[in-house]
């Protein structure tokens, strides 16, 4: 009976570390697999990092080759933005060149960017106006006299008034003008036949030449007479070759005045004529200081040459001469050389 009860005891007692084991075996797999589990979770976890950190680097890398592609876009636009201003350049007619391109040319000989670009252009003439004789713009800086049209002016054509040659002038002229707060822009432009500046025991105006007229205050009270300060008629000869000595003279109502000697003037040679261009302030015209208020008169002549062995009118060498106006005056045929009353009363715009 004994053994029986002892028996018994020894079954319950291994039967409970039986299900002892088994419950401590079934506690550490659980715990495997939490841990296991938890392990997992961080891995995922941290995959989930890094994926996101890889595809912060891909939206990275693509923002970056998107900024490439911007900026390449922008580079292509501004490229393309050239050629099609080139384009409409070419499509623009000879009285009106493009807006722009001296200040692209200031700008250096290297390849510019589109934002320098715009920087140079920022210094261009707004120029809206057709008819100078009407309304001067204003240049925004002060001009680079190098024989060359400003940047943002137009050339007008000048249509011959005064003509007395025998048939047509074989040359033809286009001009432009500015103003400043002290003096005047003008650039001339002369093409045509074989450019012969006047010989040298004969008058600067007896060959081809440009005559520029200034009158500070455009004040046309007087009977069209000149102010003794501040009307001035100069005459610039045609240059002989690139390089030459500017060759120039200024006169009051036909009377000389000596030479005109200038830092702000330049003629030059171009491939069918010659241009002159000149800023004009007070020293020039009698004043100790000019700063133009609300018109500027001023006008333009071309001194066109005759050639070798051709009948000329008024002096040798000369065919004639033709200029921007002429007015209805008697004395001395309405001619500006002597009659403020042909020139321009020209307006001038505000600065924008």
């Amino acid at each position: 009976m004994a053994r029986s009860i002892l028996t018994s005891r020894i079954h319950r007692y291994v039967w409970l570390d039986f299900a002892l084991a088994l419950l401590v075996g079934g506690c550490s797999a659980y715990d495997a697999d939490l841990l296991r589990g938890r392990r997992e979770d961080s891995l995922a976890a941290d995959g989930g990092d890094d994926s996101a950190t890889a595809a912060a680097g891909t939206a990275g890398a693509a923002g970056k080759a998107g900024q490439a592609a911007s900026a390449a876009g922008r580079g292509t636009a501004g490229r393309s933005a050239g050629r099609g201003s080139d384009a409409a350049d070419a499509a623009i007619g000879p009285d009106q060149p493009a807006a722009g391109s001296r200040a692209v040319e200031d700008a250096g000989p290297t390849e510019p960017s589109d934002a320098a670009v715009a920087d140079a252009g920022s210094g261009c003439v707004v120029d809206s106006n057709s008819n100078y004789c009407s309304a001067l713009p204003a240049l925004p800086r002060p001009p680079v006299i190098d024989g060359e049209l400003e940047c943002g002016l137009r050339l007008i054509a000048i249509q011959p008034e005064g003509w007395k040659g025998s048939g047509p002038p074989n040359k033809r002229a286009r001009y432009a003008a500015a103003w400043r707060s002290d003096g005047l822009y003008v650039y001339v432009e002369v093409q045509g036949d074989m450019t012969r500046p006047h010989a040298s025991a004969q008058p600067i105006y007896c060959g081809d030449g440009v005559e520029l007229f200034v009158d500070a205050d455009a004040d046309v009270e007087d009977g069209g007479g000149y102010d003794s300060s501040g009307t001035m008629q100069f005459v610039v000869a045609a240059p002989a070759m690139e390089g030459a000595p500017i060759d120039a003279l200024r006169y009051f109502e036909g009377q000389s005045q000596g030479p005109w000697v200038s830092k702000t003037l330049k003629t030059k040679k171009l491939a069918d004529g010659y241009s002159v261009e000149a800023f004009i302030g007070g020293a020039d015209i009698n004043l100790a200081q000019w700063m133009p208020n609300m018109r500027i008169g001023f006008s333009v002549g071309i001194d066109v040459s005759a050639p070798p062995g051709a009948a000329t009118v008024s002096c040798p060498g000369r065919a004639g001469v033709y200029f921007l106006r002429v007015s209805t005056n008697s004395a001395c045929n309405g001619e500006p050389w002597c009659d403020v009353g042909a020139f321009c009363r020209s307006m001038l715009t505000a600065p924008k």
